[in-house]
């Protein structure tokens, strides 16, 4: 039998993770409903993405209206991890 680590807790590669997020409500109502909306949040953040590409690749607009659109595409994309699956 293997020594027991610091803390007296085995872990195995089959071992799942889970999370618990904790609010005091009603103080933290704010934090607990942008919680709740971050997957429709990431949902709708996706599609404006797909929208922008769309029209970048298929429009006939103009240089400008085609530098703000990647500018926002952009923007998303800043934060990593955002609009990945």
């Amino acid at each position: 039998m293997s020594p027991t680590p610091p803390g007296g807790v085995l872990y195995s590669q089959n071992t799942k993770m889970h999370a618990i997020l904790r609010f005091r409500l009603p103080d933290e109502q704010a934090e607990f409903t942008a919680a709740m909306q971050g997957a429709d949040a990431k949902s709708v953040l996706w599609q404006v993405d797909q929208y922008c590409r769309n029209i970048i690749k298929h429009g006939s607009q103009g240089d400008l209206v085609a530098m703000h659109l990647e500018t926002i595409r952009e923007m998303l994309r800043e934060r990593p991890g955002l609009l990945d699956d």
